[in-house]
C-alpha cells in the first residue's frame, strides 16, 4: 500500500488538530501523489475546469429514483458517495464558471494551470487552507538544449506573474504561498 502524500498528511493534520480547519485540495495537474490522503480533493482540468459526467443532468432524476431507499451496506455507501462527488463537481464547475479574472493569462500549459488556481481561490469556498498541486513538465529531458529550458523558464515566470498580480488585485496574495517541489530523481530505478 502506498503512503500518503506529503500535502494529504499536511492537510490531514490541520483537518484533525484540536482546532480543526476546514481545508480543502484540488490537483490542476491530474491525479498526483502529494495529495494523497484521507482529505478528497478535487481534479480540475488546465483548459476545461471541472469535467464532470456529461450525462449527470439528464440520469438524475432516474438515479435518484434508484437510490432513493437508505441502505447500510458498504456498495450503497460508496455508490452514493461517488454520486455525491458527482454533484459536487457540478456545483464547482458552474462556480469556475462564473469567476472572472482581471489579468490575461498565456495560452500555456503552466499558465493555465495558475489561472484555474486563480479562479479556485477567487472563489474562496467554505474552507479556511487549501493546496494546489500544479505541474511543469519538460525539465527532466537530459537533452533539452538551452533554448528549451529558457523557453520553460520564460512560461513559468509569465505564469506566475500573471497569479501574483490576480491574487495582488484580488487581496489574496498576502495569504498565498508556492511552493517548488521536483519529482526528479525519486526513485531507485534508472532513467
Amino acid at each position: 500500500m502506498a503512503s500518503d502524500g506529503i500535502l494529504g498528511r499536511i492537510l490531514q493534520s490541520l483537518a484533525t488538530q484540536s482546532t480543526p480547519y476546514k481545508v480543502g485540495a484540488y490537483s490542476i495537474a491530474g491525479t498526483t501523489r502529494m495529495l494523497k490522503g484521507p482529505v478528497p480533493y478535487d481534479i480540475v482540468d488546465p483548459e476545461e475546469g471541472v469535467l464532470g459526467f456529461s450525462e449527470n443532468r439528464h440520469l438524475r432524476s432516474y438515479i435518484a429514483n434508484m437510490t432513493r431507499y437508505e441502505s447500510a451496506s458498504a456498495f450503497a455507501e460508496t455508490y452514493n458517495e461517488a454520486l455525491q462527488g458527482l454533484s459536487q463537481a457540478e456545483a464547482l464547475s458552474e462556480a469556475l464558471a462564473s469567476v472572472e479574472l482581471t489579468n490575461t493569462f498565456k495560452n500555456t500549459d503552466i499558465s493555465q494551470q495558475f489561472k484555474q488556481v486563480a479562479k479556485l481561490i477567487k472563489l474562496r469556498g467554505q474552507t479556511e487552507r487549501e493546496a494546489y498541486v500544479i505541474r511543469l513538465r519538460g525539465f527532466e529531458d537530459a537533452h533539452a538544449d538551452d533554448d528549451s529550458l529558457a523557453d520553460l523558464l520564460d512560461d513559468l515566470n509569465n505564469g506566475i506573474k500573471k497569479f501574483v498580480a490576480e491574487m495582488e488585485e484580488e487581496g489574496a496574495w498576502q495569504n498565498v504561498t508556492i511552493v517548488s517541489a521536483s519529482e526528479f530523481g525519486r526513485t531507485l530505478s534508472p532513467n
